[in-house]
């Protein structure tokens, strides 16, 4: 399957991950069928998504830098 086809095997706009991942496991014919209604899914949902979080406000340095400490914090008690 190529990436034209999977853009057109389904109607991947709008559609939950859910439904999609259903579709997908049922009618892939094999593991490179799955990567490629995969991605036509998050090509046919990524602007949206985009669009989305663009309402939000962006994350600042010092807040990045508070949650990459706590994801390394969280990392190192899983680890124990």
């Amino acid at each position: 399957m190529t990436p034209e086809e999977a853009d057109k095997y389904q109607q991947w706009a709008g559609m939950d991950g859910t439904t999609a991942w259903h579709l997908i496991e049922r009618h892939a014919d094999g593991w490179d069928d799955v990567g490629q209604m995969m991605n036509a899914w998050l090509r046919a949902n990524l602007a949206k998504a985009l669009d989305e979080v663009a309402d939000e406000e962006p994350i600042n340095g010092n807040e990045l830098a508070q949650i990459r400490v706590r994801m390394k914090a969280d990392r190192v008690r899983s680890n124990v």
